[in-house]
Order: C-alpha cells, then structure tokens, then sequence
C-alpha cells in the first residue's frame, strides 16, 4: 500500500493524506468472513492478482475441514499483478491457526512465502517427536525442528502450551487462465 504523509508545523503532527485513507478503505473491503464461502484465489483475482490460483487453493488447502475462518488480502494497486499478501484465521476456539503468504508472480512461475502459527497443549519436543518431525536446532529458548512436508517449523514453550511457528515456500507454474 503506498501512503503519503506531510509534516504539520503545529506540534509535529503528522497528517494522512486523503489517498492514504481511501486506500486504507479500500482494504477494509477485502475481508471477508466464511458465511459466503469466500474463496482466497477469488478475492486474489477481483484485486487484480491472477494465474495463480491453483497454488493459492493449495496453500490454504486446510481451512476447509474448519467450521469458521476469515480471509483477508493486502496489495499495492501498482504491484497487485505481480504481488498479492492473503492472511486467514481458521480453526476453532482454541484451535485457531494464523496463516500469511506472499505471493509473487514471475516469468511464468507463481511463489508463495508462507508463515502459519497455533498453540497446542502440551511440551514442544512431545508434540515435535508426536509429529515426526525432525530436531534442527535449539536457541534462545526456541526449538527448531523440520516436518514431513520440509517445512520449517520453529516452537516456544509458554507453560503449558506449546507455540508453532511454521515457515514455508513453494512455486509452481503460472495457471493458463
């Protein structure tokens, strides 16, 4: 999203431009919750962003088993053909995963940068060993580890709960539509 900005000379304030808050507005109108079954590619393709939506569908392929989510998508009107961000909450209560991706189109190949987090019960090298993934590395109190699919996956211990943080990428070719 591309803002503009002037400095006020009355007590430093910043003011917004108006075409910042029009595009803010503009925005807002690009969430949309599950009752009208909104469709993540769709929502990509009415910004502007297309070609893709055969990796868009399969980066979100799990929300569906979910009873409710939430889909919301982030672009600037200049790059939205070649970049489009899309964020979903799905789950339940207490089950809720926060998913952002990058999108990126480029000669004839579409790349999505995904990160995703959720809380379980439990202790992280449990639920790491329950999951098969694979011990990485430890830091600053996070474990790393690596799952089935070769994703990344990053884990914080908060008493009885457990943080994941998965971070992934893939491409694939540009649809023909």
């Amino acid at each position: 999203m591309h803002t503009h900005s002037k400095q006020s000379k009355h007590r430093g304030l910043k003011l917004v431009s108006q075409s910042a808050l029009f595009s803010l507005l503009i925005l807002s109108t690009q969430t949309f919750a599950a009752a009208g079954d909104p469709d993540p590619a769709l929502m990509a393709n009415k910004a502007g962003f297309a070609k893709c939506n055969s990796l868009i569908r399969h980066t979100f392929r799990f929300h569906k088993d979910s009873q409710s989510y939430r889909v919301n998508t982030r672009y600037d009107k200049e790059t939205v053909a070649h970049s489009i961000d899309i964020d979903m909450t799905y789950g339940s209560i207490g089950e809720t995963i926060v998913q952002s991706t990058h999108f990126e189109r480029r000669d004839g190949v579409c790349y999505a940068y995904s990160s995703a987090s959720f809380n379980q019960r439990g202790s992280c090298v449990d639920i790491m060993n329950k999951d098969g993934g694979k011990y990485v590395d430890s830091n600053a109190g996070a474990i790393w580890s690596e799952n089935k699919l070769g994703a990344t996956r990053i884990m914080t211990q908060t008493g009885d709960f457990c943080t994941s943080y998965f971070l992934s990428g893939e491409h694939r070719k540009e649809d023909r539509y």
